[in-house]
């Protein structure tokens, strides 16, 4: 619905039995051809062919082959963005499965920009009054967060893991979440980072 902003969180791709992989492939075979008639007697920009390359990726993203699932969501997007623009909502869900292919093929970077695009496209559509740009706003600050503290955490672990000085002390410094009020903490020397993720 328009009223309200997925929170973007990383999709667990369940491991498909063994039952059910001929029926995926059958759904993906099926669904190329369709794409095919699609763009041999439509409109390339078709809202028909852009269902279809979403319907495409999340099976090709259930059947675990994520490089071919974020190019079927790349063609959705593209569809999206020519029919809607640039900033058109219509791409959220797509950017959101482009961003677990890329995490689950271990694509930081790809991943990274795809959530800084996310936020950029919700800066772009929603007015300062807009609730939905709140909650884009704490979103993208609990991304950056997590983010943040997981990189953190493997620069803090592998000196001591490599034996290096395990004597030196590291400062934290608690930080309340502003949903649920739960404290976090984090290194006082990146406080400047998680405050201005820019």
């Amino acid at each position: 619905p328009q009223d309200s902003i997925p929170a973007v969180e990383p999709i667990e791709f369940a491991e498909n039995s063994p039952e059910e992989s001929p029926f995926l492939e059958n759904d993906i075979s099926s669904y190329q051809a369709r794409i095919n008639n699609t763009l041999e007697s439509e409109n390339p920009y078709s809202l028909a062919l852009r269902e279809q390359y979403e319907a495409l990726g999340q099976l090709l993203q259930k059947s675990g082959e994520h490089s071919e699932a974020i190019v079927a969501f790349e063609n959705a997007m593209h569809i999206d963005r020519v029919n809607g623009g640039l900033f058109t909502l219509d791409q959220i869900p797509l950017v959101e499965s482009l961003i677990a292919s890329h995490d689950a093929l271990g694509n930081i970077n790809e991943a990274i920009d795809f959530h800084g695009y996310l936020y950029y496209i919700q800066l772009k559509t929603f007015t300062e009054d807009d609730p939905r740009l709140l909650a884009a706003k704490e979103t993208w600050a609990d991304w950056n967060l997590r983010s943040y503290l997981k990189e953190t955490v493997l620069q803090e672990i592998a000196p001591l893991s490599a034996g290096a000085n395990q004597s030196r002390r590291i400062e934290y410094v608690a930080i309340q979440h502003p949903r649920n009020g739960t404290y976090i903490y984090i290194p006082r020397s990146q406080l400047p980072n998680v405050l201005n993720p820019n």
